[in-house]
Formats: structure tokens, sequence, C-alpha cells
């Protein structure tokens, strides 16, 4: 569904030095479409996995960025080869809040056994997110019913199974 609202700008050849930037080779001139306010997608083992830029510098028919929580050039590798997309303009319109307030929830992902705490919900009708603190470190992670295997009022928690490397966690 996230990949009818979003449309195809390149992909990422590979990490830029050594503090987590990546090189975009970008189809025809599109840099003009990013922006640090929208957030990337890339396509990593087949889900559209948001990114927001702390940098953008253009760099001949290419584009280096520097994506948030991407902090090293081993993360930036597990990167590498990723298509990248944006969301098309008219995908980019916000809801109104959530009814169930997520913050505080206990978070937890079958896949990695990674667990945390939800800190928001950030609630953009393209693609809805939770900003999530686990290992001492903020991620976003895709608020998206694929995802999320189980939401306990009760409990206070969220059970998620995520696409591998989502979390790029240094050990």
């Amino acid at each position: 569904m996230l990949r009818d609202q979003s449309i195809p700008i390149g992909g990422v050849a590979r990490p830029h030095g050594i503090k987590g930037a990546i090189l975009l080779r970008l189809e025809s001139s599109r840099e003009h479409l990013l922006n640090l306010k929208e957030p990337i997608l890339l396509q990593l083992h087949g889900a559209l996995v948001p990114f927001f830029l702390e940098e953008i510098t253009p760099n001949g028919d290419s584009v280096i960025v520097k994506p948030e929580l991407i902090a090293s050039e081993q993360d930036a590798r597990k990167l590498q080869g990723a298509r990248v997309f944006i969301l098309k303009k008219e995908s980019r319109k916000k809801s109104p809040a959530p009814k169930i307030p997520f913050e505080n929830y206990r978070f937890t992902d079958q896949n990695s056994g990674i667990s945390g705490t939800v800190k928001s919900y950030l609630d953009d009708s393209a693609n809805p997110l939770f900003e999530v603190i686990a290992n001492q470190k903020s991620f976003m992670v895709p608020a998206h019913k694929d995802f999320i295997k189980k939401v306990s009022d009760k409990k206070c928690e969220i059970i998620f199974n995520l696409p591998s490397g989502i979390f790029l966690i240094d050990s």
C-alpha cells in the first residue's frame, strides 16, 4: 500500500565517509525532491522503511545524504543497494490524532528480540510511525498493521514482527 503512495527516485550506491552518510544515485535530476522535513523510504527486505535526513549535499549526478540514526560506515554499508523512494505529494497529508495513545507502551519485536518503550506516535496518513527507545537509542518504527502482531491496552504493550535489519544497532 505504501508503495502505491511513493515514487522511486534512485538507489543507495555506497557509504560515504565514516559517519553514516550514503551516496544516492538518482534517476535523472531528482535531488530537488529531497528535503529535511520528509523522510526518504528505503526498500529493505521488501518493506519501505522511512529515514529522516540530517544533511543533503548535491554531488554531481548523485547526492550525499546523512540519515538520522545511521552513525557509522558499517551501518551505512547495510543500506547499500537499497532502492530509494519518496512519498507522492498527495500522500503527505496529515490525519487526525490516533484514538489510542501508545506513548509509554512497552515495545517488543519478535523477530529481533529487541524491546523498549514507545516514546511517541507520529500520525502521518501515508506512513504512521512509532518513535521507540531501545538499547538507549531512538528508532522510527513503521506503525503498519502488517508488522503489528498484538496490542494489549491492559498490559500497555505492542508486539511487532518487523523485517530483519530494521534495527541497525552496533553490538
